[in-house]
């Protein structure tokens, strides 16, 4: 191919039908076989499953998975970010009302404060701060919006992300088990789709107009909670529980 060739053509069946089928931009990271699927920098996603997820993370942003020992400083290092939880910006969304909107509301505006108490200007130490307190965020929204913001728990620092996420929720023994099995398998099959979903290319625009690491996972968040993107995914999961079972023969 040359500098010259055509990429894609856009025709009139195109005009007023979004971004469907046309290419928005290049991605290192993932890309998504028709066949197999996701992959993360070449792993298929399924070979990563059963992977801590602060390894996948680090797979993401150096391009290879980590050693051990390479593995274990990088937890230390968020772990150390997370502490530093700048928590007097969250009183916002203490000023909420209890059950309203939507969670993905909240977690933008959550994002937007932090943003506003300690953007640093440099993508990679935000990026990785945000990725660092995202779970304490989360834990405090979930409990704010039940009505019981008294329930948070502090941090463990011996916790990874999803384990200090269920972990700040309350929840122990078995049930804790099962939700860091369930919500670390997830995490890991999202963490990133090949760059041409909605949300990511929301992001990535604001991002190029120089806006803040917060202003644009912002902006991505509120992408992403809209019924033909990310919520189909509630809506999905309410569609099972409706069904209410796994039996082929009572379906």
């Amino acid at each position: 191919m040359t500098k010259d060739d055509s990429l894609f053509t856009i025709s009139e069946n195109h005009l007023d039908t979004g971004l469907r089928g046309i290419p928005v931009g290049t991605c290192l990271t993932s890309y998504v076989d028709p066949i197999e699927g996701v992959h993360y920098v070449g792993y298929p996603v399924g070979d990563l499953a059963d992977l801590e997820e602060e390894d996948v993370i680090y797979l993401l942003l150096h391009k290879t998975l980590p050693s051990a020992k390479e593995s274990a400083e990088f937890r230390k290092e968020l772990t150390h970010r997370g502490e530093e939880m700048p928590t007097g910006a969250l009183r916002v969304l203490e000023t909420l009302t209890t059950g309203s909107g939507h969670p993905m509301d909240w977690l933008a505006i959550g994002i937007m404060a932090l943003g506003a108490a300690e953007t640093t200007g440099d993508a990679k130490v935000d990026s990785l701060n945000l990725i660092a307190r995202l779970p304490e965020l989360m834990a405090r929204i979930f409990l704010l919006r039940g009505g019981k913001p008294e329930d948070l728990r502090p941090r463990e620092t011996k916790l990874g992300l999803v384990e200090n996420f269920v972990h700040m929720l309350g929840i122990d023994g078995d049930e804790a088990e099962r939700m860091n099995r369930v919500l670390r398998f997830f995490f890991i099959l999202h963490m990133d789709h090949g760059g041409g979903n909605l949300s990511t290319f929301s992001g990535k625009a604001v991002a190029s107009g120089k806006a803040s690491v917060y202003a644009s996972l912002a902006s991505a968040m509120n992408a992403l909670s809209g019924p033909l993107h990310g919520r189909a995914n509630q809506a999905c999961l309410e569609f099972v529980q409706r069904i209410g079972t796994s039996d082929h023969d009572e379906i």
